[in-house]
């Protein structure tokens, strides 16, 4: 059964919208004409036309006659089109982001247990979902981008009968977003983000590296894993600044993009980063004096060497987090300078309150090595229809991140290990 959670445990943080289709309205009317997503080729997309765009593909989801608490699986290339079919899905619907690339086995399992209503698929995208899809009776809507229009625009072609549905928009509590644990040890678990989780976690890691309407963020990272959706792309809707999508990560077209776009962060798990400074290390081009300001690095540890070698090579602060999809991505950041950073550090709490919980549940002091849990208005409220899942995840109103750790008297958290290892 999923665990109750209340509004009030959701504020809008300092008048932040707490829905998806909230924060395109805030966006619309205070930066109309700003870029919003741009990508390699093409016109950018600005805040203005997101909203009319977004509200226009919920309406056609209506007209297919998908209401708000149907799950809409979205699969797409990693770009633009991603990028604004993920952000207008779940504006009006549950949107599901997929891994275009899984098996045909991977899909029946996925498509029956998410309970899919419908399958968004990119026309010409090579994925065994759609057979898949066929072969279980879920309708498939094809998106065709409509490359000679502003990046991300496309349009949704449904050969299915369909009656059309009302209903409004995304509520704060609604679910916005499905999204799979990656189910390395065990079968994958489904985590469900409210729009409310969505919001406040782009708040924090907009707080975290100090973002504003005047940085670009330059994104490699597919949009089907939560670093990559919601500290990637919903940390630039809420500090109204501007994406650069590009088609995932080529190394060898990286320093032109940064050429090219001027972005002024990057986030990126070690093994891109490690890419980005061999490509940079032996490159013919000087790389002095980019436009970039900070490197964020997430999802896993970052060699303490290669740490050093971003920094020296690109001259700016390499800021490393730490983060899981039942918290909305980010749970700890390293403080941008001149506050201390500390190698070996994933930082300081950055969204949710942190603990460290000893075998019986009782809170350990600082330096003390125990199991980190977590709680707050990011934090997923359970697990979907997985009773035994939270039932082992959550003591009380913390949930367990099965990550050991401990908190120096700073409060910076260093990890050690996993509890099953």
């Amino acid at each position: 059964m999923q665990r109750d959670v209340s509004t009030e445990e959701h504020p809008a943080v300092a008048g932040l919208p707490s829905t998806i289709a909230g924060l395109l309205a805030r966006n619309a009317q205070a930066r109309p004409a700003a870029a919003a997503i741009l990508a390699p080729g093409r016109e950018p997309l600005c805040y203005r036309e997101l909203f009319e765009f977004a509200t226009g593909v919920v309406d056609t989801l209506r007209r297919f006659g998908f209401a708000r608490h149907h799950k809409v699986a979205v699969l797409a290339a990693t770009g633009p089109e991603m990028a604004t079919a993920v952000v207008a899905v779940s504006a009006g619907c549950v949107c599901v982001p997929l891994n275009p690339a899984f098996t045909a086995v991977e899909w029946r399992r996925y498509l029956v247990d998410l309970q899919i209503s419908v399958a968004v698929i990119q026309h010409d995208l090579e994925t065994a979902c759609r057979d898949v899809a066929r072969e279980l009776g879920i309708p498939v809507i094809d998106l065709v981008a409509q490359t000679d229009r502003p990046a991300g625009v496309f349009s949704l072609r449904a050969a299915f009968e369909h009656q059309p549905v009302t209903d409004g928009l995304g509520e704060p509590v609604d679910h916005a977003f499905l999204l799979p644990t990656s189910g390395t040890t065990s079968r994958p678990k489904t985590v469900p983000l409210t729009h409310a989780n969505v919001c406040y976690s782009g708040t924090s890691v907009v707080r975290s590296v100090g973002l504003t309407h005047q940085d670009r963020l330059l994104n490699v990272l597919p949009f089907h894993h939560a670093h990559g959706l919601i500290s990637g792309l919903f940390s630039v809707l809420v500090s109204t600044s501007g994406i650069v999508c590009a088609p995932g990560f080529v190394a060898a077209r990286f320093l032109a993009w940064l050429e090219e776009f001027r972005p002024t962060w990057i986030t990126g798990v070690p093994a891109i980063h490690q890419a980005i400074l061999k490509e940079a290390q032996n490159s013919k081009t000087s790389i002095a004096n980019t436009s970039l300001r900070l490197i964020r690095s997430a999802s896993s540890s970052l060699p303490s060497n290669v740490f050093e070698a971003l920094e020296k090579q690109f001259g700016v602060p390499v800021i490393e987090g730490y983060g899981m999809t039942e918290a909305a991505s980010q749970i700890a950041s390293n403080p941008m300078p001149p506050l201390p950073r500390k190698i070996g550090s994933v930082g300081v709490a950055a969204g949710p309150e942190i603990a460290i919980f000893d075998d019986n549940g009782n809170a350990l002091g600082a330096g003390q090595t125990g199991e980190i849990v977590m709680r707050g208005p990011n934090v997923t409220a359970g697990y979907l229809s997985d009773d035994a899942a939270n039932e082992a995840a959550f003591s009380g109103t913390w949930l367990r991140t099965g990550d050991l750790g401990y908190l120096d008297v700073d409060g910076y958290l260093f990890i050690v290990g996993r509890i099953k290892e």
